[in-house]
């Protein structure tokens, strides 16, 4: 077991280092080899990188500090309203029809856009910045967990209940217990998202820092769309129509530009889809690669791990530099972003294994291969859907945060950066807000429909 930790270590230690060797030789092919005059501006060599983190790390370890700290107490607040949804979601089906479609919608609007209006409601620009980072954290928490609990064998409660257990001890002996691999998987997705969120409110407004569809969820959006378009909310909070227009607004905006919307629609579509797919496809790749050689490739985990931790904000710029074309650019960031999601699910899928099943395999003499297509892939395709569930926000998200940096003036995300910042076009913003949720939506149930369809056999969707 020994040699097993230090060898993991090692195959760690190799990748990384041979990541930062593969910079270096990329950079100087840039610079010396093809003579980019950008060269540096497009991917600045590795020890340059370094010298400048000498020159100005105490100021970084600073800047750094205050941002972790902001992003630490987001992902902890993040982190507890994920699993407290999710829980709730898990005692009252009811309660679950009605917030389900909110949460997904909710992670379709863009930080810029969420930003005045959290300031606005918060009035405290740091806590502006930790309420964001929780926004971002509690969804793939509550995803996640809500995985764990619906794969949970219904016998398994029914069991229980015949013991007459009550409800404290039927999660406290069963339900968590059970859910804590996946609760723990959500953890590390949410964390590099919480750091990332503070990041990208630095950028905006800081002065330090790093820079489901049934009648009830209906009801309840008219609800609140009443309240907004009665200025109820607006007074309650002390908001202007600026920050938050009417509904009616927003409808009109919509409608009068429907022809444009659907076109830029289209266009942030395409690069979050191809995103999906190829970083789920490297994503399946990389994990399948550590488990069949657990010692040298448990290294791209952590390499995964890092690259999916880079900011969106400082990604976007990164690509479109490298790209001539924004579709190639904005593509590129969906699939980063989405590929180490898919990592660490499917990893955890394809070693979730039942007891004795490998054994039963080998037992009967069974190929690796054979082992692969009826084994290990039926038991982590549950995870690679939970994945792909939580990366279509996620490409989602970086096609439309990619959009606001790209030269392309076409886009949701570009069309919302350039409305918000127009006085008497906030409504327009808006429209395309709601356009992006649309988007969202429409990716997270085609997701979810070939999730039906393939895992039709599994206990999460057997009992619904």
């Amino acid at each position: 077991m020994e040699t097993y930790k230090k060898a993991k270590y090692c195959s760690a230690a190799i990748w990384v280092l041979g990541f930062f060797l593969l910079w270096e030789l990329v950079a100087l092919l840039l610079d010396k080899g093809l003579q980019d005059p950008m060269a540096y501006k497009k991917l600045p060599y590795f020890h340059q990188v370094i010298l400048e983190f000498g020159n100005y790390g105490s100021n970084l370890v600073t800047q750094a500090g205050i941002t972790l700290s902001r992003a630490g107490q987001g992902f902890f607040w993040g982190a507890l309203a994920g699993i407290v949804l999710a829980v709730l979601m898990d005692l009252s089906g009811i309660l679950k029809k009605v917030l389900m479609p909110y949460v997904l919608a909710s992670q379709m609007i863009p930080i810029p856009g969420l930003a005045p209006v959290v300031f606005g409601l918060v009035k405290d620009i740091d806590l502006s910045r930790v309420v964001i980072a929780a926004y971002m954290t509690f969804f793939p928490v509550t995803i996640s967990m809500m995985r764990g609990m619906s794969a949970i064998d219904p016998d398994s409660r029914a069991l229980l209940r015949l013991c007459a257990a009550n409800k404290i001890h039927e999660y406290g002996k069963l339900i968590f217990p059970a859910s804590l691999p996946h609760l723990f998987t959500g953890l590390k997705l949410a964390a590099p998202m919480a750091v990332t969120a503070s990041v990208l409110v630095d950028t905006l407004s800081a002065k330090d820092g790093i820079g489901y569809v049934l009648v009830l969820p209906i009801l309840f959006g008219a609800i609140m769309i009443v309240l907004l378009q009665s200025k109820v909310i607006h007074a309650i909070f002390g908001l202007k129509e600026l920050q938050l227009p009417l509904p009616s607004q927003v409808v009109e905006a919509f409608f009068q530009r429907l022809s444009d919307i659907c076109t830029d629609m289209g266009i942030t579509l395409l690069p979050a889809v191809l995103g999906l797919i190829l970083g789920g496809l490297i994503g399946y790749g990389t994990a399948l690669l550590a488990v069949r050689f657990p010692r040298g490739g448990y290294g791209s985990l952590i390499l995964m791990t890092a690259i999916n931790s880079i900011p969106v904000v400082a990604l976007a710029t990164v690509m479109n530099r490298w790209f001539d074309s924004a579709l190639s650019a904005k593509t590129a960031v969906a699939v980063v972003l989405t590929m180490g999601i898919m990592t660490v699910n499917a990893f955890k899928g394809l070693c979730d294994l039942r007891p004795f099943a490998l054994d039963l395999m080998r037992s009967y003499g069974a190929e690796t291969r054979t082992v692969f297509w009826k084994l290990r892939l039926p038991a982590s395709l549950p995870d690679v859907f939970t994945a792909l569930k939580l990366g279509s926000t996620t490409a989602m998200m970086a096609t439309i945060i990619s959009e606001f940096f790209a030269s392309e003036t076409a886009g949701v995300g570009f069309m919302i950066k350039y409305s918000l910042r127009v006085g008497n076009q906030k409504a327009v913003g808006w429209a395309y807000i709601v356009a992006a949720t649309i988007l969202s939506l429409a990716l997270y149930g085609a997701v979810c429909l070939l999730e039906r369809h393939f895992l039709r056999w599994h206990v999460s969707i057997r009992k619904k």
